[in-house]
């Protein structure tokens, strides 16, 4: 079947949505991102404890399994922060030694 008129063909672009042109910046966003979604979970993770220390009601087993999750939600934390300051630092290093 042949058209009797002109053909209008128009470009299709896509706008790329992480921003990110290699991997070392798609690493960037990756990391930006579990950063800030795990300073919730963990700030949710020490209410959560907070709440099975406050309602264990003399039950030895629940107070622990709180003091053991608060344990876990703060190491957790400080290994991210630790982490987060860490590539910092080696970023810096290593601009230091190409000036």
């Amino acid at each position: 079947m042949l058209l009797a008129g002109p053909v209008h063909v128009s470009a299709l672009t896509f706008e790329n949505p992480i921003a990110s042109n290699d991997l070392t910046e798609l690493a960037e966003v990756i990391g930006k991102w579990i950063f800030n979604i795990s300073i919730p979970i963990g700030v949710g993770v020490i209410i959560y404890a907070g709440i099975l220390m406050l309602t264990a009601g003399g039950n030895v087993a629940r107070f622990a399994q709180g003091k053991k999750a608060l344990l876990y939600a703060v190491i957790g934390l400080a290994v991210i922060f630790i982490g987060n300051g860490f590539i910092d630092l080696v970023k810096s290093i290593l601009d230091l030694r190409s000036q």
